[in-house]
C-alpha cells in the first residue's frame, strides 16, 4: 500500500514538474532503459536526466517492476523521451514516514509536535544529486538506439 501511494505521489509530481499535456512540441528521442541496485530491478526509482549545460530541460521517468524506465520531456506525451544533448543522470526512491490519524490538528500538534515527518532514502541519497552520484554524463542522439542502463550499489 504504501509503495502504491508513494508511486502515485511520484508520478503526480512528474507530471506537474514536466507537464501532463499530450502537447509534443519538443523534438525529442526516445529513451529508455533499465535500473537495477545490486544487480536486481526496482521498481518507483525516478530517473532524471539533467542536462550538462545547466539551462537545458531535464526528462524523467519512474522505473516499472522489472525496472525499465521511459523518459518524458516538458508537455510532451509520457513516454516521448529525452532533447538532444549530454546529461547527467539522476535517481532517487523514497518514503515518508507514517504517522497514526489524528482527530485534529490540535492532537496532530501535541502528539508530533512542529516536526515534519521522516523521510527515508531506500537508494543511497547521493545519487539523487548531479554532484555526488558519481554517474558519467550520457549523450543522447538522434538515430541512435538511446538505451541507458544503469547499476546503482545500495552502499
Amino acid at each position: 500500500m504504501k509503495i502504491k501511494f508513494v508511486s502515485i505521489c511520484v508520478f503526480s509530481v512528474l507530471l506537474a514538474v514536466f507537464g501532463c499535456a499530450p502537447n509534443n512540441s519538443l523534438d525529442t528521442v526516445i529513451v529508455k532503459g533499465t535500473v537495477k541496485v545490486d544487480g536486481q530491478p526496482m521498481a518507483g526509482i525516478n530517473v532524471i536526466f539533467n542536462p550538462v549545460s545547466g539551462d537545458g530541460i531535464p526528462a524523467g521517468g519512474v522505473t516499472n517492476i522489472d525496472g525499465s524506465y521511459t523518459l518524458t520531456s516538458g508537455a510532451n506525451s509520457i513516454g516521448s523521451g529525452a532533447l538532444e544533448g549530454d546529461f547527467i543522470p539522476t535517481f532517487s526512491k523514497t518514503e515518508t514516514e507514517q504517522r497514526e490519524p489524528t482527530a485534529s490538528p490540535e492532537e496532530q500538534q501535541k502528539k508530533y509536535g512542529n516536526k515534519p515527518a521522516q523521510i527515508f532514502h531506500l537508494i543511497p541519497e547521493k545519487y539523487s544529486n548531479t554532484k555526488t552520484c558519481g554517474i558519467s554524463p550520457v549523450k543522447v542522439e538522434k538515430g541512435k538506439t538511446n538505451i541507458f542502463d544503469f547499476d546503482l550499489s545500495s552502499k
